[in-house]
């Protein structure tokens, strides 16, 4: 970190985050707002009665093998939901997983055996041409002179909400569980913020390097193009003609307003009922992704200025899990991860180009 930089004493932001002052106490304006804030304490608060009501709701619609639907990716929070939802609910949920091409291999076997826990039904997901790995692999292409890898999960932000939808359509499903624990602080910083740094990444840089960078782009959105058209996207459109306003609209239960979240909990349950794990050293949550532990930190690191899973920590900080000076240890074995991370990224984009060649 530069040496005239300043970090907050209680979370991981710096003075180099957009919008955040560090005061003479060495404490954030950030952290001030969040402790002033009672909203993101409520968040851990639970209330399984009322979720039991909403369940009882959710179980009265159905209308065939399954009430409900959870997209699932065998991290923390969404296999979490589908324990709430089999053990503590009672509930018969059809279980949505999009293989991207870059999921962890311990997520993969977290999703295996808690269908064999629970009993559930996982429908897998996959281009089966890979293009949304051909269009993450010239999307790095493009942008690895610049560091700042945004959009780069723009497959993976398009799909899940229309394979969820369309498996919901299909099974006449109304009701789908979800998990929304974290406060993001990008959205603090206004709409533009990314795409202004965005924007500003792509044309640095020589003559031949902005041609090289627009070819990558431009291939990088063929094949994002048919992967929309291999996953339906004119029928999705066509959905939205054919079916009413009020069944296309699922109506989410955000499963985290209900049950507290406490992620040593979660993972002690998880463990016990499904030998659910995660990688030893890390945290419990959002290691399902390879993206994630490596291209994701980057951007963060130098767009914002903060530590690798800085804005996850300070999720914990704030709703009082864990400390800065627990999470330090982890914030450097995140970035000492960091090349092997990319480098089995590589690995599987250069295995998907040969096959393609």
């Amino acid at each position: 970190m530069n040496p005239n930089t300043k970090e907050c004493a209680t979370c991981f932001l710096t003075d180099k985050f957009p919008g955040v002052v560090i005061g003479d106490d060495g404490v954030c304006n950030s952290c001030k707002k969040m402790d002033s804030d009672p909203k993101p304490a409520e968040v851990t608060v639970g209330n399984l009665d009322q979720l039991r009501e909403i369940a009882e709701e959710i179980k009265r619609s159905r209308q065939g093998k399954y009430d409900c639907i959870i997209g699932a990716s065998g991290g923390l929070d969404s296999s979490y939901v589908i324990y709430v939802a089999k053990k503590l609910l009672r509930l018969s949920p059809l279980i949505v997983h999009y293989d991207h091409g870059f999921v962890a291999e311990q997520a993969d076997r977290n999703l295996a055996n808690i269908a064999r826990a629970f009993n559930v039904d996982i429908v897998s997901i996959k281009s089966k041409k890979n293009l949304d790995v051909l269009f993450v692999k010239h999307f790095i292409s493009a942008l690895e002179k610049t560091g700042i890898y945004w959009g780069m999960c723009t497959c993976c932000h398009y799909i899940l909400k229309r394979v969820v939808d369309l498996h919901a359509a299909q099974y006449d499903l109304t009701w789908m569980l979800v998990s929304q624990n974290e406060v993001e602080q990008l959205r603090q910083l206004g709409r533009d913020f990314r795409p202004r740094k965005f924007l500003k990444a792509i044309f640095s840089g020589s003559p031949i390097t902005l041609i090289e960078r627009f070819y990558h782009l431009m291939m990088a959105y063929y094949y994002f193009t048919r992967f929309k058209i291999e996953f339906k996207e004119p029928l999705f459109r066509a959905l939205t003609i054919l079916r009413s306003e009020e069944k296309l609209h699922l109506k989410k239960v955000n499963i985290t307003k209900y049950v507290k979240w406490d992620f040593d909990e979660m993972v002690k349950v998880l463990s016990a009922e499904a030998n659910w794990s995660y990688p030893a050293g890390g945290l419990p949550m959002r290691f399902d992704c390879i993206l994630e532990h490596s291209y994701v930190l980057i951007t963060e690191k130098n767009a914002l200025n903060i530590a690798p899973y800085g804005q996850i920590f300070n999720n914990l900080i704030h709703r009082k899990l864990k400390t800065k000076g627990e999470l330090k240890g982890i914030a450097k074995y995140y970035e000492s991860k960091i090349p092997e991370e990319i480098a089995e990224a590589q690995r599987r984009m250069k295995s998907v180009s040969q096959l393609v060649s």
